[in-house]
């Protein structure tokens, strides 16, 4: 047979898209904030821009904390599969491709990435 093996991991893929995501959208928040004040200290905002302010910030901390908790449930819980294939064969390909594990709590990646997450998140809602 011709059949090719495919890797089914989107539960990871998609948790770790978002993760991407809201980094960049943490960054984007509060790296404007940090440069606003650094450049123009003495800058005078309205009352609706300081409200502004503390909801973008506030949306991305939930964002961020949605992000934690994904990336922690799927890593922990979840495994990638191989389809297209008898499970004689699979298995055949896991020999050749040990890494990275099928079960994404004993792939070092999948575990640095919940751990980077949740470092990041006291530091984003610490002041």
């Amino acid at each position: 047979s011709n059949r090719l093996a495919k890797v089914y991991n989107d539960d990871f893929v998609g948790a770790a898209s978002y993760n991407i995501f809201v980094g960049v959208a943490v960054a984007t928040i509060f790296g404007a904030a940090f440069f606003f004040d650094l450049f123009w200290p003495e800058r005078h905002e309205t009352p609706a821009i300081k409200l502004a302010w503390k909801i973008s910030a506030v949306v991305v901390t939930v964002m961020l904390l949605g992000d934690a908790l994904t990336l922690t449930i799927i890593v922990a819980t979840k495994t990638a599969r191989i389809g297209g294939v008898e499970k004689e064969r699979a298995k055949e390909l896991l020999k050749l491709f040990e890494k990275p594990p099928l079960s994404y709590r004993k792939d070092a990646e999948a575990i640095a990435s919940v751990v980077f997450v949740w470092l990041g998140f006291p530091a984003t809602v610490g002041r």
